[in-house]
């Protein structure tokens, strides 16, 4: 059986070459990548290859935009001294319908809604109880084909990978001030895995936390303290920007600061980076 997969680009950004912080050094989750003589790259996903000209995501500016930049380092980098990330719906921008109805043609279900089976057996997902195939076994409700989980991993992938411009502008002027940043997410190892390997997100962050090799997902406490014993600074000295408020409330418990990121955010604004 033959499969239609979307096409779609990859913009990788010149600093490809610096390896993010702690992601691609961890033996866990490795990755591969090779040219193919032409000047681009490509990644092995299981039975097919994405070209790094396939996904598009947004390439991040070297310096920060002027009302970033402009006011050096304000005082409440220096007094914080992590700021932590989420990663779905912070820094990646939400899937669109496209991507949406890209997975429901290639299963057969509709993904979007919270309802859906996508969404039921996601939390298992995400803690690294399921595989990536046992994963899409119990969203479709029957066995798959090792092309047929290539496809919706791939695809699934992608849903995950437009990236929020904003937000990125964000953290260059963070890390240009030598502040430390942290991401903690719910994501699948294998997911984490490609996402990180075909983007520029990674490079911003010196610590990274994914529940799929935790094995705690957020809201559980668990997962905040792990993050404060690794990082070794009091909660107060944290501040958290995630898109649930359920996840905030379980961070600021503990003492952490946080910020409630929603599409309506100024995030440079509530991190007092602009006025």
């Amino acid at each position: 059986m033959n499969f239609n997969i979307p096409r779609f680009k990859v913009i990788v950004s010149r600093w490809r070459a610096h390896q993010p912080k702690g992601f691609f050094d961890n033996p866990t989750i490795p990755h591969s990548a090779q040219s193919d003589g032409t000047g681009r790259t490509t990644k092995a996903v299981r039975r097919f290859k994405i070209d790094s000209r396939e996904i598009q995501t947004h390439l991040s500016r070297l310096t920060p935009p002027p009302r970033l930049g402009a006011r050096g380092v304000p005082d409440k980098l220096r007094s914080v001294n992590w700021y932590l990330f989420d990663y779905g719906m912070v820094i990646s921008q939400p899937p669109t319908a496209a991507d949406w109805e890209a997975l429901a043609e290639a299963s057969g279900f509709a993904a979007e809604p919270e309802s859906s089976a996508y969404w039921q057996h996601r939390r298992g997902y995400d803690a690294g109880e399921l595989s990536t195939e046992q994963y899409w076994q119990r969203v479709l409700g029957r066995s798959v084909s090792s092309g047929q989980l290539a496809q919706l991993h791939a695809l699934d992938v992608r849903a995950w990978s437009h990236l929020n411009g904003e937000t990125l502008d964000v953290l260059e002027a963070i890390d240009s001030t030598g502040a430390g940043l942290a991401l903690l997410s719910n994501m699948p190892v294998e997911l984490a895995k490609d996402l990180g390997a075909s983007s520029v997100w990674p490079r911003f962050f010196s610590k990274l936390y994914f529940s799929g090799q935790l094995g705690l997902v957020k809201p559980d406490a668990q997962i905040y303290q792990h993050v404060l014993d690794d990082l070794a600074v009091p909660a107060a000295q944290v501040t958290f920007i995630d898109d649930r408020q359920e996840n905030l409330d379980a961070a600021a418990a503990l003492g952490f600061n946080t910020v409630l990121h929603t599409p309506e955010t100024d995030l440079a604004v509530e991190l007092k980076l602009s006025s």
